[in-house]
């Protein structure tokens, strides 16, 4: 599990990288260059790595639930 949620935070921290990427090139570049490719990659892999830190939080639940019913499972036994 400790896996799982460190793989969640580094995707979480990724898209926050690159959102502030993008408002750099919003900002700073804005006039001077065609900004619509870098635009475009930090968009896809923005949500790549949303993507990536959503399964990551459902194989956590998923493997926190069979935890605790075989944790429960060998208390009745």
């Amino acid at each position: 599990m400790r896996a799982l949620r460190i793989i969640k935070y580094c995707a979480l921290t990724t898209a926050i990288f690159i959102i502030g990427a993008e408002a750099y090139i919003f900002i700073f570049v804005r006039g001077t260059d065609d900004v619509a490719g870098g635009v475009m990659m930090g968009a896809f892999i923005i949500f790549v790595s949303t993507i990536i830190a959503t399964a990551a939080a459902v194989f956590e639940r998923i493997l926190q639930n069979a935890v605790e019913i075989k944790s429960e499972n060998d208390l009745i036994v």
